[in-house]
């Protein structure tokens, strides 16, 4: 493929100007009218540039690795591109266009792609710059290390498929609230959406979502756009996540029906959505791996239906049983239960700040604190540790 001329860079406003009637019965007159003023030899370089940008492409677009959005698969024309949302919308935004998939969109795509991934590694490179020259000043190591917060037993079995699919949407949060979204899976009876952050969305709001993208392909039927939930919202990499599910406000058998044979009809071009399982799987291997393994003692604490807080069993293996033995009276009873009282927990949670704890040393006074980690339940009741 011809690469692109860079003395062409000066007249990248013409080009842009003239690249919807590249395609026109009349494109060599609003050339010499939009560019009258340039010399006929770099006029024909013009012409040929644009030429160039409307030739068929099949080449395929592969952003998994250069953005830092969620790449899905976006097929045309029997070509399969993996594709962030905005990418997406610059890639319709060309078939408009030039009609067809040609150099000019897989050129746009690519070098913007390609330009923020240069531009993103400048900063990580001026970030770690800046931060190696405050940690020579203060003389110490700065370092931050997050974390994923894992649920051990948490198994959530999906009644249901889920399907990789990115299409448009348009949802209606209020009467006066309209915007343009795009979904990351879908199933009969919910789906996960991507939107701007501007767009807020809250757990339990009541959200109408019209399928812009089945539509274009299939007539669905509908009268008026479905109603879901907001369960659940993630904010990651500068957009929020929404997961939602039908409410069936209205019955709508057709339609359950188009999506369950589309899903099955697709599942293995598009992909089942198998979070869940990776998710157990992980927990799993930290429940085997980890917890026979840590130092620290969990406690888990109960709530009577009075409200009243109290210490029910705690984790022991070989690595934490020395801290067991510290808290066992003359009969080897475990006399934690008469140090965590009701009273006591209750002060602890009270504590403003974020990690609530403390420090107790064991009878006969000892010159070294003993910690103990609370794990509380119900789920309601924020982890403290002691």
């Amino acid at each position: 493929m011809t690469k692109k001329d860079p003395t062409l860079a000066e007249f990248a406003s013409i080009i842009e100007k003239l690249k919807p009637s590249v395609k026109a019965p009349d494109f060599d007159q609003v050339l010499n009218l939009l560019a009258s003023d340039i010399p006929k030899p770099k006029r024909f370089l013009i012409k040929m540039e644009l030429k160039r940008l409307a030739t068929p492409c099949a080449r395929r677009i592969d952003l998994r690795g250069i953005v830092d959005e969620e790449c899905t698969e976006y097929e045309h024309q029997g070509i399969v591109h993996y594709l962030d949302m905005h990418s997406i919308e610059r890639f319709e935004k060309g078939l408009e266009i030039y009609g067809l998939y040609s150099n000019g969109i897989f050129e746009d795509i690519n070098d913007r792609s390609r330009q923020q991934k240069k531009n993103r590694n400048s900063n990580l490179d001026s970030d770690s710059s800046n931060n190696s020259e405050s940690t020579a000043d203060s003389g110490g190591t700065i370092a931050n290390y997050p974390a994923v917060a894992l649920k051990f037993g948490d198994r959530q079995m999906r009644e249901e498929e889920r399907m990789n699919y990115t299409m448009q949407i348009e949802i209606e949060a209020s009467v006066t609230d309209l915007f343009k979204a795009v979904t990351t899976d879908i199933s009969v009876s919910g789906c996960r959406l991507k939107l701007q952050r501007k767009y807020q969305v809250t757990p339990g709001q009541l959200v109408y979502i019209r399928f812009l993208g089945l539509e274009k392909e299939f007539a669905l039927g509908l009268k008026d756009k479905i109603q879901y939930k907001v369960i659940n919202v993630e904010q990651k990499q500068g957009y929020i996540y929404p997961t939602c599910v039908r409410t069936y406000d209205v019955e709508t058998h057709s339609f359950d029906e188009f999506l369950a044979n589309f899903i099955n009809g697709n599942k293995r071009r598009y992909k089942l959505n198998l979070d869940n399982s990776v998710d157990a799987v992980l927990i799993k291997g930290y429940e085997q791996y980890y917890l026979p393994r840590i130092t620290t003692l969990p406690v888990f604490i109960a709530q009577h239906d009075n409200g009243a807080l109290y210490p029910t069993m705690m984790l022991s293996n070989d690595h934490n049983k020395t801290l067991v033995r510290n808290w066992l009276d003359e009969n080897n009873q475990i006399c934690l239960s008469q140090l965590l009282t009701h009273k006591r927990i209750t002060e602890l949670l009270n504590q403003t700040s974020a990690e609530k704890e403390t420090s107790f040393m064991p009878l006969p006074m000892s010159q070294k604190a003993v910690p103990i980690f609370i794990q509380l339940q119900p789920k309601n009741l924020p982890p403290m540790k002691i």
